[in-house]
């Protein structure tokens, strides 16, 4: 991986969500960060077996400027070597699963080797159906940063709130507030004939020789994530107000049957 300019890096006051990985996708993400090279680059993908996929996420981040990146749904054992999951340029963190017979879940951060880090948390290794976290502090001079990757199996009851004086308002119109910005799928611009064209052409056939269930699971989520990657473009967008706290999915349900009235 190679640096920024002169070896630098620099916080931005524009955040990223780069989407999940994809091997098609890897341009048009490359695309989405190249306005800002001197900025720390962080992504996160839900991987559901990393080691199914490493190959993959070899290929789509070793391009990319992408200085860390948080992997949720690891399924790493304590018994497989970071070796099988190494990146060239990165260290590898790593909270698996320990208990034998309970597989899933599982968290970990990749970190350009670079970049001074130190682990400040970590869940336990062993499944009790809770949280699953890394919280990392990353030195990057004159700053420090925070980084924390999480998985809440399905299991979970936990609920967990996140507070605190981050002295940013985004109420406000400076340019720290109003530079917060996500990268989206534009699902309403599909391209609906390529989608039918390569999915006539998926070998869905693979998944049938497949014997245990959640690979099964993973193979086909892999490739309806595909289809979408191949056929759905990407769009950003600035975040510039935070949702509105009494807009609850029963007003939002009454105001679409609103409009729905008044287009009749």
């Amino acid at each position: 991986m190679g640096s920024p300019p002169n070896g630098d890096v620099v916080l931005c006051p524009a955040t990223r969500r780069v989407p999940p990985s994809q091997l098609t996708i890897t341009r048009n993400t490359s695309n989405a960060l190249s306005p800002y090279p001197d900025c720390l680059q962080v992504a996160h993908i839900n991987s559901r077996s990393l080691l199914w996929h490493i190959d993959e996420a070899r290929r789509i981040f070793t391009p990319l400027p992408t200085h860390a990146f948080l992997i949720s749904e690891s399924w790493l054992k304590p018994n497989l070597s970071s070796m099988l999951v190494s990146l060239s340029g990165y260290k590898v963190l790593r909270n698996d699963r320990i208990n034998k017979g309970v597989g899933g879940g599982g968290v970990a951060l990749y970190v350009r080797d670079n970049i001074k880090h130190r682990i400040l948390s970590s869940s336990p290794s062993e499944y009790a159906g809770k949280l699953e976290f890394i919280i990392t502090e990353l030195t990057i001079p004159p700053n420090k940063v925070l980084l924390a990757v999480v998985y809440r199996p399905f299991t979970s009851t936990a609920i967990f709130f996140f507070l605190g004086d981050f002295n940013i308002n985004l109420l406000s119109n400076t340019n720290e507030a109003n530079k917060l910005l996500t990268t989206l799928s534009d699902f309403k611009n599909i391209d609906t004939d390529k989608l039918n064209s390569d999915a006539a052409l998926t070998p869905w056939h693979e998944i049938n020789v497949i014997d245990i269930l959640e690979e099964k699971i993973s193979r086909f989520s892999q490739m309806i994530t595909d289809l979408y990657s191949r056929t759905v473009p990407l769009i950003t967008r600035e975040v510039t107000k935070p949702p509105a706290p009494w807009l609850t999915n029963y007003i939002v349900q009454l105001m679409i049957k609103r409009d729905n009235a008044y287009s009749r």
